[in-house]
């Protein structure tokens, strides 16, 4: 019987590990939920929240926005990675538009390099009503958009409106 109940406790605490953190865009006059993977560190600020992978390769932002304040909202977000040290490449910009859990998006990525070398960026907003949408920022290594692509796209799908 005791390798059964050990069998157990391990199989519950891989399960236990695994299990995303909801988080609330932003924390105060909510538009959204997220999911966060387990280990990922979190931080909100006042307009939504930041996360960054276990390993430091990923870094996401989301915050709400305005459907009238959505072109604002990107200059910001633009202006965020310019301060943080990321710059883009125009020529390798893409555009896609479609529906991310059944709301419509926009993505918008580039080519660019941080202070680490060559990294992905990419911008997309999801309308959440009418009024309110939210806006994703992300940038990491090609390695590390590639390890923690699931994640990442798991973090993006779990967008709820509120």
């Amino acid at each position: 019987m005791k390798p059964l109940r050990a069998a157990f406790v391990v199989c519950f605490a891989l399960v236990a590990s695994s299990l995303a953190t909801t988080y609330k865009v932003p924390e105060d006059d909510t538009v959204a939920t997220i999911n966060a993977p387990a280990g990922w560190k979190a931080n909100n600020y006042d307009k939504g929240i930041e996360l960054t992978s276990d390993d430091g390769e990923v870094y996401i932002a989301i915050e709400a926005t305005d459907a009238k304040g959505v072109e604002r909202s990107m200059d910001e977000a633009m202006a965020y990675l310019k301060n943080k040290g990321v710059t883009v490449d125009a020529k390798t910009v893409k555009q896609n538009e479609g529906k991310l859990s059944g709301k419509d998006a926009v993505m918008i990525s580039w080519d660019g390099e941080d202070e680490d070398g060559p990294a992905r960026v990419q911008l997309m907003v999801v309308s959440v009503t009418n009024e309110k949408g939210v806006l994703f920022l992300y940038w990491a290594s090609p390695e590390g958009e590639k390890k923690h692509q699931k994640e990442i796209s798991a973090i993006a799908e779990s967008l709820k409106k509120t």
